[in-house]
């Protein structure tokens, strides 16, 4: 399934409710503190359970107290059928578990406590009896099925797969879809979300900050995703070994509960088989990096650490663009790669490097990638179309995209970096840091004023240089005028 947009309401400090489109290649930009590192996080707890753990810390202090705190995500490219449970096939769409559009949107939503619970937002049939009908045990749709009448002589079905009782008592009621967000997190609503949960995109979110471990965090995820990703080219494979395993032992259950209906028919009405755990494959494969000199990797220094995820990146992005690849089946799972700046800690060459790996890898139509940047030199080396600018206006983050002038915004909000050729360097005598534009305006007219000052520096001549800072953001103002007229 391929992650269409990002859906964040009253999260941290997006206020209120957001929604952030992703491509194949998406970058966000904007200054430090703006909530890219969030977007990133809550992309981790959508799709990895919470990697990141989430607490009541995270829900946004400026919520009013009905509103709730939302993290979820709209998928695209469904798989034409999902199997909920193998011994009584269902899928999303005939259990009205898709959005409108055919889409699927996964939310995990909380009010005050600590914990995210799972829902789907769809198209759900609003009816009496129908109603939470995901959370009901074997007994109670069993009741449903008495009160509306369903004959069992008259219509077949198996009165102990759940699947088949809610089958019949969706062709026994007048459905009329109304918009709901339904709970998934009890009875076959669990079993629908730990099945979904094998059909999300893998996520391997790269972050800034690294953990001091003796096994260095980002030298691992890389290997832990290239694990994932066979595991999703063999899943077909996987799935049979899985199923054979609970055909046999469904079997034998149904064999087990026919013989104890023998002696108490009773028993089988309050007994409800399932499987209660599905496998982890990817928990089976440890793998370990080490320098062949023993120095533990995370005792290297950073650059050295970021340099194996730029040749990790690199090596995907040509895996995936030679011929043989393109002659292999597709993975089943979407792969999406989130690294947080990658400018970090690197040479610029080794940055464009690392950023011509994204736009390759990117290509693949299984593959998204996500980046985050508050360089407006990174930002000039992507598509303009792949930019996602966050701004703070009135304490509320807004969200700009698929803009043509999504560059001057971008330069507008962060500033750029003084570009200045040798010749003029040379030139330059003194080079003054100050605070905002009026400091500027300051020292050019006391320089033009007093002729002291004129005679040490002077504009005219190319001596002088002002860069303000633009206050608490630490990013670099020019004074773009003075700059023209050095040309």
């Amino acid at each position: 399934m391929f992650l269409n947009k990002v859906i964040l309401q009253n999260f941290r400090a997006f206020k209120g409710y957001h929604e952030i489109p992703l491509s194949n290649l998406s970058v966000l930009v904007g200054k430090n503190d703006i909530g890219k590192s969030t977007v990133l996080e809550a992309i981790d707890i959508l799709l990895n359970g919470g990697t990141i753990k989430f607490d009541k810390e995270d829900i946004c202090k400026y919520k009013n107290e009905n509103e709730e705190c939302i993290i979820g995500g709209v998928f695209t490219t469904i798989p034409d059928e999902i199997i909920i449970d193998e011994t009584a096939p269902t899928s999303l769409a005939e259990e009205h578990l898709l959005y409108a559009d055919n889409t699927l949107i996964l939310l995990y939503k909380t009010k005050t406590a600590a914990n995210l619970k799972p829902y789907i937002r769809t198209n759900f049939p609003n009816d009496k009896y129908y109603k939470n009908i995901l959370d009901k045990k074997l007994e109670d749709l069993k009741k449903i099925v008495k009160e509306l009448g369903i004959d069992k002589e008259n219509y077949t079905y198996n009165a102990s797969k759940k699947a088949e009782i809610r089958k019949a008592i969706r062709e026994h009621i007048n459905i009329v879809l109304t918009e709901q967000d339904i709970s998934i997190d009890k009875e076959d609503g669990k079993s629908i979300y730990d099945k979904l949960l094998k059909y999300l995109p893998v996520y391997s979110l790269f972050q800034s900050d690294r953990k001091n471990e003796d096994q260095d965090k980002e030298a691992q995820d890389p290997m832990k995703t290239a694990t994932k990703e066979i595991l999703g080219s063999l899943s077909e494979e996987l799935n049979k070994i899985e199923n054979s395993v609970k055909e046999y032992v469904t079997r034998l259950t149904d064999e087990t509960l026919k013989k104890l209906g023998e002696m108490n028919p009773e028993l089988i009405d309050i007994l409800d088989p399932e499987f209660s755990k599905t496998p982890d494959w990817s928990s089976v494969f440890k793998y370990s990096l080490k320098t062949k000199d023993d120095i533990p990797l995370n005792k290297k220094g950073s650059g050295v650490r970021r340099m194996i995820l730029l040749n990790f990146f690199r090596a995907r992005a040509e895996k995936y663009i030679g011929e043989e690849m393109e002659s292999q089946n597709k993975l089943s799972n979407n792969i999406i790669y989130a690294f947080e700046e990658p400018e970090t800690s690197q040479h610029p060459d080794h940055q464009k490097l690392l950023i011509q790996s994204f736009i390759e890898l990117a290509k693949r139509q299984n593959i998204q990638i996500l980046l985050t940047t508050h360089s407006p030199g990174i930002a000039k080396l992507l598509p303009k179309e792949s930019i996602i600018l966050l701004k703070k206006s009135s304490s509320q983050i807004n969200v700009f995209y698929d803009n043509d002038e999504i560059l001057k915004e971008v330069s507008s909000s962060l500033g750029i970096l003084p570009n200045i050729d040798i010749e003029t360097i040379n030139r330059v005598k003194l080079v003054i840091c100050v605070e905002g534009h009026t400091d500027v305006n300051f020292l050019k007219n006391i320089n033009q004023s007093i002729q002291e000052l004129k005679d040490i520096v002077d504009i005219s001549r190319d001596d002088l240089i002002i860069i303000p800072l633009g206050g608490s953001s630490l990013q670099f103002w020019v004074d773009h005028e003075y700059l023209k007229n050095l040309k």
